[in-house]
């Protein structure tokens, strides 16, 4: 997620992170759920938006997810 400029509409297309995924699963990080990058902080930490919830997530989590630009 990292990679996305804010305002980006994304559908989650993988999560790799083993002793979050759990966490992240509660939120509705999933695959194929779509998100939008809402904003990017200083320290690169990324502010998500998914169902209607803003998540803030670390940058080590953020670099966890991958996701694919939606049409």
């Amino acid at each position: 997620l990292i990679s996305f400029p804010e305002g980006e509409p994304l559908t989650v297309t993988f999560v790799r992170c083993p002793g979050r995924h759990r966490r992240l699963i509660d939120l509705g990080v999933i695959e194929g759920e779509p998100i939008t990058i809402r904003r990017k902080l200083h320290n690169e930490a990324v502010v998500i938006s998914v169902k209607g919830c803003d998540i803030a997530l670390s940058p080590e989590v953020a670099s966890e997810i991958h996701a694919r630009r939606r049409i």
